[in-house]
């Protein structure tokens, strides 16, 4: 399967102030639960200063089976325009959001943006790898801990929280490598550039 995990285009203050932006940990952490058997994207449109016509262009040419978008709060109508643009592209892709803000809001998440199929709820390596198990052998996706998601009559469903992760050594090394690391280097303040 073809995985594409996203950071959306989004305004961002320290980007603006400092000049650079951190990379996204959190989707680097995924894509290495899954890229032994997979073939995995990220993508942050921050740190790459995409639009989000280059988000189209990016998600027409690689063609993925699976989008998983991360965003903050101040970044959710980005992260929604982003599950729009993938689903008005392949309404069969399968999209998954995952973040602090939809941790906290995951029907209210589903129901603002009806493209999105899923959502991880904290820590998200497990569940995500659960999720991505599932989709590609097609599987229900009951049961998955961590994860909240339409069921087919329309209806939301919030399976239990995971666990927080004990031995966080189980987890491998973030996939820095599928990341811009170049884009994550500050000039510093702007009246010192």
């Amino acid at each position: 399967m073809r995985i594409l995990l996203v950071m959306p285009p989004t305004e961002s203050a320290i980007k603006r102030v400092v000049g650079a932006t951190g990379p996204p940990l959190g989707l680097a952490y995924l894509a290495s639960m899954i890229r032994e058997e997979h073939d995995v994207r990220i993508i942050d449109g921050i740190a790459e200063d995409l639009t989000f016509e280059d988000v189209m262009k990016i998600l027409k040419r690689y063609d993925p089976d699976i989008v998983g978008i991360t965003a903050t709060t101040s970044a959710m109508y980005d992260a929604y325009a982003v599950a729009k643009i993938a689903k008005n592209l392949n309404e069969n892709v399968f999209v998954v959001m995952g973040g602090p803000h939809v941790t906290f809001t995951p029907e209210l998440t589903m129901r603002e943006c009806p493209c999105i199929d899923a959502v991880v709820r904290g820590e998200g390596e497990l569940t995500f790898k659960e999720l991505v198990d599932a989709v590609d052998k097609g599987r229900s996706l009951k049961g998955i801990l961590g994860l909240s998601y339409q069921e087919e009559n329309g209806k939301i469903r919030n399976e239990p929280p995971r666990p927080l992760i004990q031995n966080v050594d189980e987890i491998p090394i973030p996939s820095y490598d599928l990341l811009p690391m170049g884009k994550y280097v500050a000039d510093g303040p702007p009246s010192e550039r």
